[in-house]
């Protein structure tokens, strides 16, 4: 069961996943020992799955993302799910009916982040190329 300093304590992650221990137990006015205790059990618990990161726009702007439909052999369906859960750019992985079997969610740094500004001004051949040996490791 989760208590009313649990949800206090989960508001402040959720504001900042990397405050301290001693930072979150002096917003809670609790000890670090029982906030450590309460964040261990909210974890093994499912509460608190992780911790994560919100990008900047600066970054998320020098991203690309792409929906990919994927078809599968029926018996390798649970190696391939596992295998594409490996992938760090898979951010998400959805099974689907209709003719494909899959949608992976993929998310990469471009290569060149100024690419769309030196298209604009005419300036093609001064885009760094993508290194295709980032797309071998996968294959």
């Amino acid at each position: 069961m989760i208590t009313i300093q649990d949800e206090k304590l989960l508001s402040i992650l959720r504001t900042n996943a990397r405050a301290s221990i001693s930072d979150l137990a002096r917003a809670l006015n609790l000890s670090r020992s029982t906030v450590q205790s309460r964040m261990l059990k909210l974890e093994e618990t499912g509460v608190i799955k992780g911790y994560s990161v919100d990008y900047g726009d600066a970054y998320l702007s020098a991203m690309v993302s792409a929906h990919v439909s994927i078809k599968v052999k029926q018996k390798l369906t649970t190696k391939t799910n596992l295998e594409l859960k490996q992938i760090d750019a898979i951010s998400q992985l959805y099974a689907i009916s209709g003719e494909f079997d899959l949608i992976a969610v993929g998310r990469a740094l471009l290569a060149d982040p100024e690419w769309a500004n030196k298209v604009q001004n005419g300036q093609e051949k001064d885009i760094i190329p993508f290194d295709k040996s980032f797309v071998e490791n996968y294959v």
